[in-house]
Order: C-alpha cells, then sequence, then structure tokens
C-alpha cells in the first residue's frame, strides 16, 4: 500500500509497527480528502447540470441521486478508496510523504512521525 500510495517502501522484513502506523494514517487523510473532494464535485455538477432548468428542487434531487449513489457503492465495497486529487493534493500539501521518503532513503525509522497508539 505504502508503494502505491508514496511510491516507495521499505523492504517487506523491515516494515515496523511505526511503519504501519504512519501509513495507516497517511492513507486515512488521502481518503478523507478523496471524499471532500468528490462531495464537492457532487455539488458543482449538480448545479451545472440542473441550473439551466431553474428548478432548485431538480438541484437538489439531482444532488441526492448522486450523494446516494456514492455512498452506497461505499456500502457495498469497504475497501478505502481514495481519488486522484485526493492522492495529489496529500502528496502535494501534506509533510507526510517528504518524511516517508526520508525514512525510506535512510532506512531510519525515527525520521517518521510515530502515530502508535500507547496505552
Amino acid at each position: 500500500m505504502a508503494t502505491d500510495l508514496m511510491n516507495g517502501a521499505p523492504a517487506e522484513l523491515e516494515i515496523t509497527d511505526i511503519d504501519r502506523a504512519f501509513v495507516q494514517r497517511a492513507l486515512l487523510i488521502v481518503v478523507d480528502k478523496s471524499e471532500k473532494t468528490t462531495a464537492l464535485f457532487d455539488v458543482f455538477a449538480s448545479f451545472m447540470t440542473k441550473a439551466p432548468s431553474g428548478s432548485v428542487l431538480k438541484i437538489v434531487q439531482n444532488l441526492a441521486t448522486r450523494t446516494a449513489r456514492r455512498w452506497f457503492k461505499q456500502y457495498i465495497d469497504d475497501t478505502p478508496k481514495y481519488s486522484a486529487l485526493g492522492r495529489a493534493g496529500f502528496l502535494y500539501y501534506s509533510p507526510m510523504p517528504m518524511e516517508w521518503r526520508v525514512r525510506v532513503a535512510t532506512k531510519d525509522v525515527g525520521m517518521i512521525t510515530n502515530y502508535l497508539l500507547t496505552k
């Protein structure tokens, strides 16, 4: 998953719990960004396709249909999905990918933020 998400990962035997926690946090952020951009796109598309008719009811119905379709798909398949736009927003506007690249290059787990929960 780290290789797909952040273009690199340490060797399988070198992956630690700190690495796993870091990548899980990164995946959560990317999925969240993807959901937000998809929701904004749904609003934009509903207004652009239904606004010429001048009916607020049609705009709201179209938005409700788009949103319901997206949420229904999410419950059918619960694997985390992220969009290219969400991933790009994460890669370019978050410090986490740089931490990860330094960790992979130096092979030093101390280079990344520890997101493990402590008891």
